[in-house]
């Protein structure tokens, strides 16, 4: 029997211990690593699934919020394999699991591995896959698509599936900003197409976009790069304090804020003596006046008074 664990990669320590138990019960394990480690990586994945006589997936907040286990765990169940789920932290099932199997991965390794067993026994045959199979899920890490523009050459077939990929992940809230960022990227390549470099003119022209940073409703794209104007709640301004989001926005430096600088200590010590030193001259002006009269010129004797 083979078994495939699905785990988010903050659960890498808890699926080694489950494989481990697994290779005790006589099982031959399949470990997604939970993060993408080659152009070829996805494939591997998928072909393994496929393979597998029970899916198992580890049950935590990691695992639910990531793209890669999700979309496993959809094609598992869409090619009609068992489920069984191991609940390492409190976290809401998906719906594929309302009706999975239950391993649990707690307790000693005498209790442990016999649980174990008895469940892997319960599980029926998986028969054979569907014919046809279902539609293989995308990628679901935007750095494979990343990795694969910093090649030194794209022929034009693999430009067009950069492309068409990217253009889906657009509808997804949660993926746009990072696919966005990769269309300008493949659209600055010196090898671009012409058909590529006509679509990539299309999905990039002026508009109004949704923000990538999400603080807004809609941030105006103007071909090259974000700008600061915006729409929210049916209003029109323009966010001149806050910088637009770059153009590269994945994996990019932010664009530092220039704010004011709040006075030094020694600046608010040095602010009262000026004001010392202007009374000071004031009032050695007003004795100059009162000891040299306006009407004595220079080198006169000085008007004495008598007592």
């Amino acid at each position: 029997m083979h078994v495939f664990v699905c785990h988010a990669a903050q659960d890498r320590d808890a699926a080694a211990r489950l494989r481990a138990d697994l290779a005790q019960v006589g099982r031959q394990v399949a470990l997604d690593r939970g993060e993408p480690n080659g152009p070829q990586w996805w494939d591997t994945v998928l072909s393994r699934i496929r393979r597998c006589s029970v899916f198992v997936f580890l049950v935590s907040p990691d695992s639910i919020r990531s793209p890669g286990c999700l979309a496993e765990l959809r094609y598992a169940a869409a090619l009609g394999k068992p489920l069984a789920v191991a609940r390492l932290r409190p976290a809401a099932l998906p719906p594929e699991l309302a009706r999975a199997a239950v391993i649990d991965p707690g307790g000693g390794t005498t209790e442990r591995i016999p649980r174990l067993r008895d469940a892997l026994d319960a599980f029926p045959d998986p028969g054979p896959l569907p014919q046809p199979l279902p539609p293989e899920p995308p990628v679901p890490y935007l750095d494979v698509y990343r990795s694969q523009l910093d090649q030194p050459a794209l022929d034009p077939q693999h430009q067009l599936s950069i492309l068409t990929d990217l253009r889906a992940r657009l509808l997804d809230p949660g993926q746009r900003a990072g696919a966005w960022a990769l269309l300008v990227r493949l659209r600055q390549r010196s090898d671009v197409s012409v058909p590529v470099s006509a679509m990539l003119e299309q999905v990039l022209a002026p508009g109004w976009q949704p923000d990538p940073e999400r603080r807004v409703e809609r941030r105006y794209w103007d071909g090259q790069t974000w700008t600061t104007l915006v729409r929210h709640e049916g209003r029109e301004f323009n966010e001149r304090r806050v910088p637009p989001p770059e153009a590269t926005w994945a994996g990019d430096a932010p664009v530092p804020v220039r704010t004011a600088r709040a006075p030094r200590a020694s600046e608010r010590r040095r602010a009262p003596l000026s004001k010392v030193w202007v009374l000071a001259v004031a009032a050695a002006w007003w004795w100059s006046r009162a000891w040299w009269p306006p009407c004595c010129c220079p080198g006169s004797p000085r008007p004495t008074t008598t007592r």
